[in-house]
C-alpha cells in the first residue's frame, strides 16, 4: 500500500477516518490523537496506548488480552495459527525480555534505514508486542487495527526484519483502506469455498479477502526490494523475488479463471488488484518470465 499508492494517498485515508474524532488536524500529533479516538470508537475492547509514538507492550496481562483478540477468526484477519499463550513466569521472563529487545532493536534499525516509511508506520501502528509461536513469526488482525504481534526469528538478518515490518504495515493500511472505502460487495460470499482463489504468499486456496491481502503484501515486498535495490540471496521472511513474481502470476491466473470473484469486489478493490497486476507484469517482463500481451492484461473495473 505504501509503495503501490504512495504516502499521500494513505495519509488521506488516515485523515478521512480520523477527522470526525478531531476536527483540528493541522499537525501530526493532532492526526495521531484523532486516529486514537477513531480506533477506540471502532474497537473499544482493544487494549491500547494513547501515546504519540509507537508503544512496545510488555505487560503480561495486556499481552494476554491481545493474544485473545489475535485468536479470533475474523473474516478480514490474516492469522492462520494460534499464538502460543505462554504466561510470563520467573522461569521465562529472561527469555521474554531478550526476544522483546530483539524485536525493538530490529524496529529501531528499520526506522533509521527507511525514515520516509517510518513516519507513516509510526502514525498507523500504535502497539507492537512479542509472543512466541511455533508456526509463525507474527501477524496482524482486523480485530485490533494498529497492533502488530511480532515473533521475529533470531536467525533473520536485517533485510528479513525490515520486510516483516513492511508486511505488517501493509495489512494495517489495507484494513484502514477497507474501512474507509469498502472492498467487498458481499463479505459473506468472499469466504465461501466456491470463491476461494490461490494466494500469493502461501500459494494455497484461500478466501478472496485473504487473497487480496496476500497479493498486496507480495507486491509491496517486490516494490520495496526494487526501490531500495535489494535482492537478498537467501531471504527467510519471504521467498526470493523470482519466486514471489511466479506466485503472483499464479494468483492472477486463479482470479481470472473465475470471473465471478471480481463481482464480489468493489471498484476500490479492483483498482488495487489492477495496480498490482500492472506492477507484477512490469517486473516479470524485466525478469523475462513471459511476455504479457495487452489483451491478456485487461481491466476489471
Amino acid at each position: 500500500m505504501y509503495h503501490l499508492n504512495g504516502c499521500r494517498d494513505n495519509l488521506n485515508t488516515l485523515i478521512l477516518l480520523s477527522k470526525p474524532y478531531n476536527n483540528e488536524i493541522f499537525h501530526r500529533n493532532e492526526l495521531k490523537l484523532g486516529y486514537h479516538r477513531f480506533l477506540n470508537y471502532l474497537q473499544p475492547k482493544v487494549p491500547r496506548s494513547f501515546s504519540i509514538g509507537l508503544h512496545f507492550e510488555k505487560d503480561p496481562l495486556i499481552i494476554k488480552k491481545l493474544i485473545e483478540l489475535f485468536s479470533v477468526d475474523s473474516a478480514l484477519n490474516d492469522i492462520e495459527c494460534k499464538l502460543l499463550d505462554t504466561m510470563l513466569s520467573n522461569n521465562n521472563r529472561e527469555f521474554f525480555e531478550r526476544k522483546s529487545d530483539f524485536v525493538f532493536k530490529a524496529y529501531e534499525n528499520f526506522i533509521k534505514r527507511y525514515s520516509e516509511i517510518a513516519d507513516l508506520f509510526q502514525l498507523v501502528i500504535n502497539t507492537v508486542f512479542y509472543s512466541p509461536s511455533k508456526v509463525a513469526s507474527g501477524g496482524s488482525t482486523s480485530c485490533a487495527i494498529g497492533t502488530i504481534w511480532a515473533d521475529l526469528r533470531e536467525t533473520w538478518v536485517d533485510s528479513d526484519c525490515d520486510e516483516f515490518f513492511i508486511h505488517e504495515l501493509t495489512h494495517n493500511l489495507l484494513f484502514l483502506d477497507e474501512y474507509c472505502y469498502q472492498h467487498y460487495r458481499d463479505l459473506t460470499a468472499t469466504i465461501q469455498k466456491e470463491n476461494y482463489c490461490l494466494s500469493a504468499i502461501l500459494s494455497k486456496a484461500r478466501p478472496v479477502d485473504k487473497v487480496l491481502h496476500s497479493l498486496l503484501v507480495a507486491v509491496e515486498i517486490l516494490l520495496f526490494r526494487e526501490k531500495h535495490d535489494l535482492n537478498p540471496p537467501h531471504p527467510k521472511a519471504h521467498p526470493p523475488t523470482k519466486v514471489i513474481l511466479k506466485k503472483c502470476l499464479a494468483t492472477f491466473d486463479s482470479l481470472d479463471r473465475d470471473k465471478n470473484v471480481f463481482n464480489l469486489l468493489t471498484n476500490r478493490a479492483l483498482e488495487l488488484v489492477n495496480k498490482c497486476r500492472k506492477e507484477v507484469y512490469r517486473l516479470s517482463s524485466e525478469y523475462k518470465y513471459q511476455t504479457i500481451s495487452s489483451e491478456t492484461f485487461g481491466t476489471f473495473l
